[in-house]
């Protein structure tokens, strides 16, 4: 199998982590939470995805495995990678993010996330070790079988909205909200830009009756030559 731990998160072959695979990782990752006192059961843990094929499948493998290992998965949906992870440090909750970052798209893989950041070697180690335990294997196969069959239970899992009520996705509405703010940032820039390029044209236009004009990067400097004969001429 062609999974394994990188530089960020677990990667390898599409096709090599949808199904029990991740399903595995996903239990793994709760076990390792909850043993070590991370995260408690019935504690929120976030799953968000990329724009790849195969993350919807993974994604909807994940949630139901987290559920199943005693967490409340809420969905995210498609939203970048960083905002997933801001969003679960200002919950303190623990992330998954279904995506194969920059990796060709025959790939795929997951980001794990505390609640107090990103996982490191030492957590990734403990997550390996629990994913080839033998019981939690047997804890994921059934778990894909219950999917495969359609577990009604397993597909009732909250957006990511619901730890603060009902309506749109708290994650998705910071998200909308930026993207607000700096569509009016560059709105009152290009205001901004205008005005100075009208205030540039009426300088220019003044120095041009002083006997001036403007040199490289906005430097003024004297007419000189036939510019300051023609100057003088107009001037009688």
């Amino acid at each position: 199998m062609s999974l394994k731990f990188g530089t960020s998160g677990l990667r390898g072959l599409s096709v090599d982590l949808k199904g029990k695979a991740s399903a595995v990782y996903a239990t793994a990752f709760a076990r390792h939470l909850l043993t070590s006192g991370q995260t408690k059961a019935g504690d929120p843990i976030l799953v968000g995805r990329d724009f790849r094929d195969s993350s919807p499948d993974v994604s909807a493998t994940c949630i139901a495995a987290l559920k199943k290992a005693g967490l409340t998965p809420l969905d995210c949906g498609t939203v970048p990678t960083p905002a997933l992870a801001l969003y679960g440090l200002s919950l303190k909750a623990g992330a998954l993010m279904i995506t194969g970052s920059h990796i060709p798209a025959d790939r795929n893989g997951i980001k794990f996330y505390r609640p107090d950041g990103e996982i490191d070697k030492q957590d990734e180690t403990a997550i390996a070790a629990l994913a080839a335990d033998a019981q939690v294997g047997e804890a994921a196969a059934g778990q894909v079988q219950q999917e495969d069959q359609g577990d009604e239970d397993d597909q009732q899992v909250q957006p990511a909205g619901a730890v603060h009520g009902p309506g749109q996705p708290l994650l998705h509405q910071r998200i909308e909200g930026r993207g607000r703010q700096a569509r009016a940032g560059h709105q009152g820039q290009d205001q901004d830009e205008g005005e100075t390029k009208d205030h540039a044209a009426s300088l220019q236009r003044r120095e041009g009756r002083a006997g001036c004009v403007t040199g490289p990067y906005g430097r003024h400097r004297p007419r000189i030559g036939a510019q300051a004969s023609n100057a003088d001429a107009a001037a009688t």
